[in-house]
């Protein structure tokens, strides 16, 4: 049941990803504008606007969260895709273009592969797991056979 949620989830949002990106972004840039106070436009940012589809996929389809925990993992996962788009901007300004030889240092080229790689596809995931690592673990023992032979060892 929950791969089928996930999947209804993953295809609502992917249908609705301008709208979600737009929200995403809209936010980022109003602290970006703050933060840099009101020297922009920003022509390129770092951006993790298409990384949160599959975490909020993810947690939305996520069973046993209470509501409260769902909307505190939903709120935690996003504010830390901003900090870490803020912290970003705040140290590099831009992304590097993806020739070489642009002037972009060493470190720079380094922590975005870092970003786009780690950041990108390991943190949604990483998130998903802490906000809900108690209905991991009953959904991982639920589906395991030899467990559910165990359960019912002991009732009778």
């Amino acid at each position: 049941m929950f791969l089928a949620k996930l999947l209804g989830f993953s295809l609502l949002l992917f249908a609705c990803q301008k709208w979600v990106m737009m929200g995403y972004e809209l936010i980022l840039l109003l602290a970006m504008f703050l933060l840099s106070k009101g020297s922009g436009p920003f022509p390129a940012y770092y951006d993790s606007a298409y990384r949160i589809i599959p975490f909020l996929a993810l947690v939305l389809a996520t069973p046993g969260l209470s509501p409260r925990r769902r909307l505190l993992s939903l709120l935690g996962g996003l504010s830390a895709f901003w900090a870490i788009d803020l912290l970003s901007f705040m140290v590099w300004g831009a992304p590097p273009s993806r020739g070489l030889g642009d002037g972009a240092s060493k470190a720079h080229y380094l922590y975005s592969l870092f970003w786009e790689l780690a950041g990108h596809w390991v943190l949604p995931i990483l998130l998903w797991i802490i906000a809900a690592h108690r209905q991991l673990g009953e959904l991982l023992l639920s589906s395991d056979p030899q467990s559910s032979e165990d359960a019912k060892a002991t009732q009778a």
